[in-house]
């Protein structure tokens, strides 16, 4: 088996992953990042199409990192690591800078940002490059990935972390145009592999590679997790017409043109769930209140609400879509090709998944419970709590990718072990796979997880459909092993081979999901139980903890460290 060696090595080659592998060069570390993507097409930071929220007080010079802090906690529903939201928040700023720097072109007002009113924020803090923040990012800081010494391995897909004791030594991977399996030692390992929202396809907004292919790394190694009941779901993605299926820019008209949800009924049913804020509510509310009228049986024809700004002046919405969206195209779909004039005809729409707030348990450098492992990003759990601000991604991509490669460069002097033995026992199961000739597909079994976790632990869930669910989810992973089989035994870009690694790993992650899901028994935040319909902070400010060690899962709940003032209405109750 080949084997190869770095100092660093970066797994993901979005916003995080590219910004960890920047720091770690710049301390000297030799680096190798690897995606099982190009490096042009890897991670959702392309996807994010407009805010990224920092405190720059520009357009108003009342807000400060202070105010950040508190918008992010209490939108988080108070479960959020206070060290984690200080850091980030203090530190958003510079990030920004220093991507102009690298050559993303923000839209400003002469030396000052513009920014922009965000649903959660306090004040407005967007800033944005136009309508293509995330590609301008993703852009400039594979600009400067390029231009570094760094290795970098496209379509090259890690498949388990490698221990020497207590410490990530190396991992085992694909090297899928080469056709083999590779040992890359190291003396650190930086997961920025992204959120889990395949998990809910077609329910989802983010690309296909979203498979929580770095939380069933840290699982399988006996990594903490935290806070993976909370899944955030964008409220507001097209499921009508069906040519624009999943598209969630049209979101934009409702936060920046007060665009209206109503029912079935024509009744406009937000202000009922925030009586305050109604649509421009955080997504955890959003979601929550359409979910409730479709479940009511109050839903649209396909599945959704209606999304309309058929009450504002004709000229003012044309007028906003010129601005923003020339020719009346959002992200390459055409509206007018579809057969709809916003004027006048009403999006049918639904709560797709969107963001992962749970993720590996990580301190403010982004160190996890294991010596060598670090994580940054989507995959990261901690700073968003129980729901995601809108705007606070891309700029935690930044904060903690840098932070995280710096960390990793700082332990280098660590000796680089041979982890061969660990290495070899984790092939055996793989070739059990590509030998099996006699079974089933992974399709088969991607199919009814999905359909599993959209039914059971979607936008509204129950215990007794947890239970269920959990039991089901422990038949079809034990199944999974037993029966998985491929047509295909090659080794050079064998897609069925992928589809079922990235299989597994979701039948890891979902496990924890439900898990976690099945724990909490109260509402908050991106959770919603409709048999614990209300908050508990009596009982339930704490953060879960799930783990998988022996072949055993286990949860278990730590009260969540410093105090802050828990009134208002921000982040769900």
């Amino acid at each position: 088996m080949l084997t190869s060696s770095t100092d660093v090595l970066v797994i993901g080659s979005g916003g995080a992953g590219c910004r960890a592998a920047i720091a770690a060069r710049g301390e000297g570390a030799r680096v190798m990042l690897v995606t099982k993507d190009r490096l042009e097409h890897g991670g959702v930071t392309l996807m994010a199409p407009f805010s990224c929220c920092a405190a720059f007080g520009h357009a108003d010079r009342r807000d400060n990192s202070g105010e950040h802090f508190k918008d992010t906690v209490q939108g988080g529903a108070y479960l959020s690591n206070r060290r984690l939201v200080e850091v980030f928040a203090a530190e958003a700023p510079q990030r920004i800078r220093e991507l102009e720097a690298y050559g993303v072109t923000f839209d400003k007002n002469g030396d000052c940002y513009e920014q922009v009113a965000i649903p959660g924020h306090s004040f407005p803090r967007g800033v944005h490059a136009g309508f293509e923040t995330g590609r301008q990012f993703q852009k400039a800081l594979n600009k400067e990935i390029r231009k570094m010494d760094i290795t970098v391995r496209e379509y090259f897909m890690v498949l388990d972390l490698l221990l020497e004791g207590d410490r990530v030594a190396g991992v085992l991977a694909w090297d899928m145009a080469a056709g083999q399996f590779e040992v890359v030692c190291c003396r650190s390992v930086v997961l920025a592999t992204g959120g889990v929202q395949e998990l809910y396809h077609p329910y989802c907004s983010a690309t296909a590679g979203t498979t929580g292919d770095g939380h069933a790394l840290a699982l399988k190694a006996g990594a903490v997790l935290v806070d993976m009941e909370f899944i955030q779901f964008y409220p507001t993605c097209v499921v009508w017409p069906p040519v624009l299926w999943g598209l969630h820019e049209v979101s934009m008209l409702v936060y920046m043109l007060q665009g209206r949800l109503y029912n079935k009924l024509g009744e406009r049913f937000m202000p009922r769930v925030d009586p305050r804020r109604a649509e421009l509510t955080t997504r955890d509310l959003l979601s929550r209140g359409i979910a409730g009228e479709i479940l009511a049986g109050r839903g649209s024809p396909h599945g959704g609400v209606y999304l309309s700004v058929s009450h504002l002046p004709q000229n003012a919405v044309r007028d906003f879509m010129e601005h923003w969206f020339p020719g009346n195209v959002m992200r390459g779909y055409d509206l007018n090709g579809a057969g709809l004039d916003v004027c006048r005809d009403a999006f049918e729409v639904a709560p797709f998944a969107h963001f992962t707030m749970g993720g590996v348990k990580i301190d403010a450098d982004g160190r996890t419970s294991l010596n060598g492992l670090l994580a940054a990003g989507e995959v990261a759990g901690g700073l968003h709590g129980a729901n995601r601000l809108q705007g606070n991604a891309l700029a935690e991509t930044q904060v903690f990718g840098r932070r995280a490669g710096l960390a990793a460069a700082s332990q280098q002097t660590a000796e680089r072990g041979e982890p061969m033995p660990a290495a070899h026992r984790a092939l055996e199961r793989y070739r059990g796979w590509l030998s099996r000739r006699s079974g089933k597909s992974h399709h088969h079994f991607r199919r009814r997880l999905q359909e599993l976790m959209w039914e059971k632990a979607g936008v509204l869930r129950e215990g007794d459909g947890l239970k269920r669910a959990a039991a089901e989810l422990y038949a079809l992973r034990q199944e999974f092993e037993r029966a998985v089989a491929l047509r295909d035994d090659g080794m050079v870009y064998n897609h069925e081979f992928m589809g079922a690694l990235e299989t597994a790993n979701m039948l890891d992650v979902a496990q924890a999901v439900i898990l976690a899901a099945g724990a909490r028994e109260e509402t908050r935040g991106a959770h919603a139980r409709l048999d614990f319909p209300s908050r508990d902070d009596e009982n339930w400010l704490v953060n879960g903890l799930v783990q998988y060690t022996d072949g055993a899962w286990s949860i278990r709940h730590e009260p969540v460290a410093a105090a802050v003032e828990t009134g208002g209405m921000a982040g769900g109750d």
